[in-house]
């Protein structure tokens, strides 16, 4: 598969004009040289950009510095973006700020800084996430901001030494096709046409018996068929892979204020679970309350009770790295139910019938096992370096 390149122009000063030595490279994007100054910038004079995965930004007319973007209060600079090729499937750029009180972006790519202080402009662009920290300060004030020398992917810790990013959806395929994909928008969920589940279905699935990548059509319930792991990223390219249980308890309650960082949601009026990166900047104007309910039963209705926001709200949170995990429900045989749970596999068995999930409900978070024939959601992940 392709991927859509991105190019950035900046006509005054470029937000990303810093050199990306932390990001991977594919192979299909222009070489970068060795052709850095002295202290470490980028040299207009040896390249006219950097490229970094799918994001290609122009230097040309950039103001590079070492420290990163330094604005002034009312100044105001214009990002343009166009996708290429032509053809591309997907052509959305956006762009987000992450404090609204120190600077705006609109629509259009104009930035204004509005006021001291220091904020985070986002680009976005399929399932790539960018980010740089802006700073805006008056010209007189010789400070020297303390702002990283280079953008930071965002990251989830899943171990004391892995960090990840998550796919842009949850995992979906076509039998007719022989086709996987991800949803196109997070809270996306095929919900009982997976009950159609057949080697010949023309329809989506989203609902998958454990370890099935190299048979995600199997909907028999005979346990002795889900006795090995063939994980699903395996099939589809891109180093993605599942989580195993160790990694889903340890993004849920070791990682550093693991319990701050996810909250149950509905989101475009889908109920599910919000995770946030390691490093998250709330949004301007929105709120995000962590936890479950402490009720006693799981209550589909519970979910907007802790945090609710529109298709426009969560696209603030997504740019800002937050992950959604919708409740899809699951599925035996061909019989669907309970959408008010979520149910995502993790690459780990458990005894001879069972393997372990991450289950989400109103009042519950946590990880479990569950008969491996069970059709239930998976959500990749892949390394981040």
């Amino acid at each position: 598969m392709k991927k859509d390149r991105l190019i950035l122009i900046a006509n005054f000063i470029v937000i990303f004009a810093l050199f990306f030595t932390s990001c991977t490279k594919d192979d299909d994007e222009p070489t970068i040289s060795d052709q850095t100054t002295e202290n470490n910038q980028p040299s207009k004079d040896s390249f006219d950009y950097i490229a970094i995965n799918n994001l290609i930004v122009d230097l040309s007319d950039a103001d590079v510095t070492n420290n990163g973007i330094v604005l002034s209060p009312g100044q105001i600079v214009k990002l343009s973006a166009a996708v290429t090729p032509d053809n591309a499937t997907d052509k959305t750029v956006s762009f987000k700020s992450s404090d609204d009180t120190i600077i705006t972006i609109g629509e259009d790519g104009t930035v204004t800084a509005i006021g001291t202080g220091k904020a985070v402009i986002v680009a976005a662009a399929g399932s790539r996430i960018f980010t740089c920290s802006v700073v805006v300060q008056d010209n007189n004030s010789g400070i020297s901001p303390d702002i990283p020398n280079e953008p930071t992917e965002i990251f989830f810790s899943v171990s004391e030494s892995k960090k990840v990013m998550f796919s842009p959806g949850n995992l979906q395929y076509n039998a007719s096709k022989n086709e996987y994909r991800f949803a196109e928008h997070q809270y996306d969920i095929i919900g009982e046409y997976n009950q159609a589940i057949s080697d010949d279905n023309e329809a989506w699935i989203d609902l998958f018996g454990w370890g099935t990548g190299n048979k995600p059509s199997k909907s028999s319930t005979d346990k002795e068929l889900y006795t090995s792991f063939n994980d699903w990223g395996n099939n589809i390219g891109g180093n993605w892979y599942t989580l195993s249980k160790e990694e889903w308890s340890y993004l849920i309650i070791g990682r550093e204020d693991a319990n701050k960082k996810f909250g149950i949601a509905q989101v475009n009026s889908v109920n599910g679970l919000v995770i946030l990166p390691d490093s998250f900047t709330l949004p301007t104007g929105l709120t995000f309350n962590s936890g479950v309910t402490d009720a006693k039963k799981a209550n589909a209705t519970d979910y907007e009770t802790i945090n609710s926001y529109t298709d426009a709200e969560w696209s603030l949170m997504e740019s800002n790295g937050a992950i959604f995990l919708p409740t899809a429900g699951y599925r035996y045989g061909t019989s669907v139910y309970d959408f008010e749970y979520g149910l995502y596999w993790s690459s780990t068995i458990s005894g001879t019938e069972y393997a372990n999930y991450l289950k989400i409900s109103s009042n519950d978070v946590s990880v479990q096992a569950k008969y491996r024939y069970g059709g239930q959601s998976v959500r990749l992940v892949r390394n981040v370096e």
